[in-house]
């Protein structure tokens, strides 16, 4: 036997050792290791020159193979397995590709593209374009029955699977499966609208083909060669005088002429109208960027992240990415020819993908099992807000806190459903607002809201509402959503400190306003008397001057619309520790980032949550401690013991009798014994983000606590900290102001103090009038703050907890 033969049948044998052992074994490879999978046959081309051209990527810490997996459905069952890490998905198989490598596979993106469109994370977003005239006060997606539709093309992303899936999942259109010749997709816009052009070649038929049904308002031959066909021929069709709403993508609108963008506008899934430009929260769903995916093991392992950030890195070079882009003629190989950067993705995939995205796809596969309807159906009535329990069941009535919108409620009537039981049957009303759901709920005209923590307390204080039962995330906390910690370096605490040593010291936040990094923190500083009050500049909000005064340097990156300046807008005090430019992108911001100031000498002491500070590397961690309220230091795994506050899990608020009767027992027991299931059906309901429940959330957990013992005492105090501060009088020559007494009112302006000197009855009234306004716009002011994130983009993804 020769010498190559030896060898060629050891590597035979070494692979097929390999295959047949079992999954956990296949996983261990060699540290440094990132195996990219090609769909493409053992032996071809691409697999050679993909390892030559991802080379250029390697580092000291990671270095890039590629492995031939077949097909795309084979390297996404290699890397499931442990033998392959890594693939690009969405050049050949698009979102649908992203969502089966997710639910069949149980892969998780660690990058994405990067396009020249100014998105992250997202290719476009699929919109709803009509007149300015159709947009009326009361309008909504259901106002378009009867009306002319014009899409992109049957079964074209933007303008047909993310749109008619929506409008499926979410119950304006019904499904209609009359005629077994035709896809249910098809025979149901064509039921729900007077006339459709969704130009086509093959496919609205069943058995392939084109179908007259979505050709009426074409204006050719329906086929891709019609006038109205692809992005821009739909809006031509709507311009054009043939249809009364354009489903496209956003950019192709904001690419017509000025005079014709001023007479359109877009149709949004809460209702109403918005401008064109408004597309980032006005849209029917986001169509992701391509993604990078992989196991969860290897994301969160040493070797995904360094994976991770040795392709960002390489991603800013554009001769590594022109030599990575449809490698050996291998479409999307390893990126696609737009691909201008790569982004890293740390969300989950639901964070990324968009809830409204998946629950399109979903609408379109729930057609395929839909149970046949008559050749004629007739319209069916509107389901009623609150339907009729069944005999022997209690009603309970969750809240929507939007106003009335029929498909709105008829699309949470029938997701709430899922949740009923023999003694209990769940329904929806629209309370308008949040304030007009905490009222109704009092007055016994609805028993259901789900709340964040910054709501919860003036739902309880100033209506009397207790939580009964609240999200839990599958991370081990239950009832809290995360804690917010202190951490300082091993040696700070050599002299058993205390937080009043931090006087002088540099101090790395998460961002102005943010819960871990300030709002819990600073809070519970200035509360329990740590931090004096100072407010010795109107322009600034004094949470942010104390804090400036307190410590030598700070770095609280960001802004929002109240701060740290007030009405919204930067102050340099905020930002003498950071390291970029004190905003979002700032490299100090954020979780990681507020720890990383501190393991990089900018401070000298991080405000963040405890389980970015557990994901450090195990040498970073032994140098770093948590301090503890209570005085002296401890390890940062005894979070639960030595924290400031446990921000507490979003909860399912309601009146206190809800917690003894037989009908809160069987709220409860219903939502708690629902399990995933229950909350993945109540997510997004009708398109809104995290409603009911939040997209992280696995599970519902009951509380039967008071509701201080749930909130928690020091979360309470840090919250009333921050709000307190803006009723701290003016210190004119920046000394810390002196306490207030503890029936004290809101805010009293200079005006408002020398009107108490004239007379006390009027100083009184406007005392009082001025201290209701305060709390007002406090309430107001912390839910934005928990909604936006810093500059006023997207809510991160721990935002909605807070």
């Amino acid at each position: 036997m020769t010498n190559a033969s030896a060898l060629s049948r050891a590597l035979a044998l070494a692979a097929l050792l390999v295959l047949a052992a079992p999954v956990h074994s296949r996983t261990l490879q060699q540290a440094g290791s990132a195996r990219w999978c090609v769909p493409a046959a053992t032996g071809s081309p691409a697999v050679a020159a993909c390892t030559a051209a991802l080379a250029a990527a390697n580092t000291a810490s990671v270095s890039f193979t590629c492995v031939a997996g077949a097909s795309e459905e084979g390297c996404l069952k290699l890397i499931s397995e442990g033998g392959a890490d890594l693939i690009t998905l969405g050049a050949t198989s698009g979102a649908k590709g992203m969502l089966s490598a997710n639910e069949e596979f149980g892969l998780e993106p660690i990058a994405a593209e990067v396009y020249g469109n100014g998105l992250q994370g997202a290719n476009y977003y699929s919109v709803a374009v009509v007149p300015a005239a159709f947009c009326t006060p009361d309008v909504t997606f259901a106002s378009l029955k009867g009306k002319r539709s014009c899409h992109t093309g049957y079964r074209r992303t933007a303008g047909w699977i993310l749109p008619v899936g929506y409008l499926v999942s979410s119950g304006v259109i019904p499904p209609v499966t009359s005629n077994a010749a035709v896809n249910a997709d098809a025979e149901s816009v064509a039921a729900f609208f007077s006339e459709t052009c969704a130009p086509t070649d093959d496919g609205a038929l069943a058995a392939g083909g084109k179908w007259d049904g979505v050709c009426t308002a074409c204006k050719g031959n329906c086929t891709e060669t019609d006038p109205y066909t692809d992005y821009e021929g739909s809006l031509l069709c709507l311009t054009e005088g043939s249809g009364d709403v354009a489903f496209t993508k956003h950019e192709t609108a904001l690419e017509l002429p000025a005079a014709t963008q001023a007479g359109l506008r877009l149709l949004c899934p809460a209702g109403g109208c918005a401008p064109l430009e408004d597309f980032e929260s006005c849209n029917i769903a986001k169509a992701p960027a391509y993604a990078v995916v992989t196991r969860p093991d290897f994301k969160s392992g040493a070797v995904g992240k360094a994976a991770q950030a040795a392709l960002v890195a390489a991603g800013a070079n554009a001769t590594f990415l022109a030599g990575a882009k449809n490698v050996g003629g291998v479409e999307g190989l390893a990126f696609s020819e737009d691909t201008e950067k790569i982004l890293p993705v740390d969300d989950s995939f639901l964070q990324y993908f968009g809830t409204s995205t998946k629950q399109a796809y979903e609408g379109i596969a729930s057609l395929d099992t839909a149970a046949p309807t008559p050749a004629a159906p007739t319209p069916a009535a509107p389901t009623p807000a609150t339907p009729t329990p069944a005999t022997g069941a209690a009603t309970a009535t969750w809240c929507i806190p939007f106003t009335a919108d029929p498909a709105l409620v008829q699309a949470c009537n029938t997701a709430v459903a899922k949740g009923n039981t023999a003694n209990v049957t769940f329904t929806c009303v629209a309370g308008g607002s949040e304030d007009a759901c905490l009222e109704l709920i009092r007055g016994g005209g609805a028993d259901l809201l789900l709340l964040g923590g910054s709501d919860q307390l003036p739902a309880h204080e100033d209506y009397g509402l207790e939580a009964i039962a609240a999200e839990y995330y599958g991370d081990g906390l239950q009832g809290a959503s995360y804690y917010s910690i202190a951490v300082v370096p091993a040696a700070f605490c050599d002299s058993n400190p205390s937080f009043d040593s931090l006087k002088g010291k540099r101090s790395c936040h998460t961002g102005y306003r943010r819960t871990g990094g300030w709002v819990m923190p600073v809070g519970y500083l200035v509360e329990s008397g740590v931090i004096p009050r100072v407010d010795s500049d109107d322009a600034v909000q004094s949470d942010a001057e104390s804090v400036a005064s307190f410590f030598s340097n700070t770095c609280a990156p960001g802004t929002n619309e109240e701060g740290p300046r007030l009405g919204g807008g930067a102050w340099d005090r905020m930002c003498t520790g950071c390291k970029g430019d004190c905003s979002a992108s700032d490299p100090y911001a954020d979780y990681e980032g507020s720890l990383l100031c501190l393991t990089e000498g900018a401070g000298d002491v991080a405000f963040t949550k405890q389980s970015t500070a557990l994901e450090l590397p195990a040498a970073t961690q032994a140098g770093l401690r948590l301090l503890c309220p209570a005085g002296g230091c401890a390890p940062l795994e005894d979070f639960e013991s030595c924290n400031i506050a446990r921000v507490p899990a979003r909860a399912v608020m309601s009146r206190p009798d809800m917690q003894t009767t037989a009908k809160g027992k069987a709220v409860k027991d219903a939502l708690s014994k629902g399990g995933e299931q229950l909350v993945d059906s109540m997510t997004a309901i009708g398109g809104q983000e995290d409603f009911i429940f939040g997209e992280t959330a696995v599970s519902v957990l009951p509380i039967d606590s008071p509701f201080l013992t749930f909130f928690g005492a020091s979360t309470k105090q840090a919250y009333e900290g921050i709000t307190s501060m803006d009723s701290v009088s003016a210190s004119m020559d920046g000394t810390p102001a002196p306490e207030d007494s503890q029936g004290g009112g809101g805010g009293v302006s200079d005006g408002a103090a020398a009107g108490i000197g004239v007379g006390c009855a009027v100083a009184g009234a406007v005392l009082g009038a001025l201290g209701m306004a305060w709390w007002d716009s406090r309430r107001k002011g912390w839910r934005s703050h928990e909604k936006a994130a810093m500059g006023g983009s997207a809510a991160p993804a721990e935002a909605y907890k807070l």
